[in-house]
């Protein structure tokens, strides 16, 4: 690696914002790495990218869109004519893959999982190339699942077994962060136009939203706001519906509650800061980014998520007493709002909860896995 000038990387993956986030905070840590070490970095992202261009853009990622298909497992007509329709899109996405991978020709793949990422790592094993796989969740997905027997290494966010991976190939470090140190208090609250005059909630149902949230938000609405400040992103799908619905409420309501479809990286890093609690769903990334900021935490986990992976995130956390694990099966409006009231009453819980996320975090993920991903080509 010594006489090596360059380093070109492939990261794929796909499609959601919680794949592409954790490649993005892998390769900040790849760029300062190869900086010192005076190697000039290139890297492309290769996978689907539809409304996730933008997050590539601050950091000048040049993007390669590629043709995927997904297997829908359930079986309905509809579910038949696109698993059909995707076969097609599946060959074509392969296709790509190997001509982006003859042009590019990189020293190593660095894959997140989802479907996005398959025609591409196979391509990359097809022609010799190391492939590091990252698995973000308790349970891993069917393409990691899949794939990891092309892979040298597969990092895992979580500890415990992973039956359904190569043990020997398994190292856990944890999911790959965004920089979200560098903000304080004071600055985090110029981001949003807060009374400050009460203990404040970020809820958010991560970068999709979640609809149960937002329907146990808006059925406590006024309680809620008589106690506590509220700063809820909702999900672009849902923003003009709930727009639409919080006119009914008084101004003393509205003042207290701040709505945003979807926020950027700043303001995402800024909401979970000013917060004195966190509710969210049970994604990898919102849990690991929860943990990294000791932020107290209520968890409603997505209870269709596959394989049911955030129910087993959630209850793998909360084993630690790092948060408080809602059913996401059996709540209700009042259990919701009693679980708020009840745990924010109780400073001391807060606090054994705040110490037992910091516990729980990997705060030099991101950076670890880069520095993995080097010493493979050393």
């Amino acid at each position: 690696m010594e006489s090596t000038k360059k380093l070109k990387i492939v990261l794929t993956g796909g499609g959601t914002g919680g794949h592409i986030v954790p490649l993005i905070a892998v390769y900040r840590e790849l760029f300062k790495l190869t900086q010192n070490n005076k190697i000039k970095l290139k890297c492309v992202f290769i996978g689907p990218i539809r409304n996730n261009k933008g997050l590539f853009k601050t950091d000048n990622i040049k993007t390669l869109p590629l043709f995927t298909g997904r297997l829908r497992r359930y079986i309905t007509f509809k579910s038949i004519l696109l698993n059909f329709i995707d076969i097609f899109k599946l060959i074509v996405g392969f296709l790509q893959a190997i001509i982006y991978l003859i042009i590019f020709h990189p020293d190593i793949i660095f894959s997140k999982g989802g479907y996005g990422s398959f025609p591409t790592t196979i391509a990359a094993w097809f022609f010799k190339i190391p492939i590091i796989i990252h698995e973000s969740d308790s349970i891993p997905g069917t393409t990691n699942r899949f794939l990891a027997k092309f892979a040298k290494k597969v990092v895992v966010s979580f500890p415990g077994e992973y039956k359904q991976l190569p043990n020997k190939k398994i190292i856990q470090l944890g999911t790959p962060l965004r920089n979200m140190l560098n903000i304080n208090k004071e600055k985090a609250k110029n981001f949003f136009d807060l009374q400050n005059v009460k203990p404040i909630l970020f809820i958010t149902g991560a970068s999709q939203g979640a609809e149960q949230i937002n329907e146990l938000v808006l059925a406590n609405l006024e309680n809620l706001t008589q106690k506590y400040e509220i700063i809820h992103q909702v999900g672009d799908k849902n923003y003009k519906k709930i727009s639409q619905r919080i006119k009914e409420f008084p101004t003393s309501v509205i003042s207290r509650y701040h709505i945003f479809p979807y926020l950027p990286e700043e303001k995402m890093i800024a909401a979970y800061v000013v917060a004195d609690i966190v509710i969210s769903r049970a994604s990898s990334t919102n849990l690991f980014e929860i943990a990294l900021l000791a932020k107290p935490s209520i968890l409603i986990p997505l209870p269709t998520s596959a394989a049911g992976h955030q129910l087993k995130n959630a209850q793998i956390y909360s084993q630690q007493r790092a948060c408080l694990n809602l059913d996401p099966f059996t709540i209700t409006p009042k259990i919701f709002l009693d679980s708020i009231d009840n745990l924010m009453s109780d400073a001391e819980k807060l606090k054994k909860m705040s110490q037992a996320a910091k516990n729980f975090s990997k705060p030099n993920a991101a950076s670890d896995i880069a520095k993995l991903i080097f010493e493979e080509l050393k």
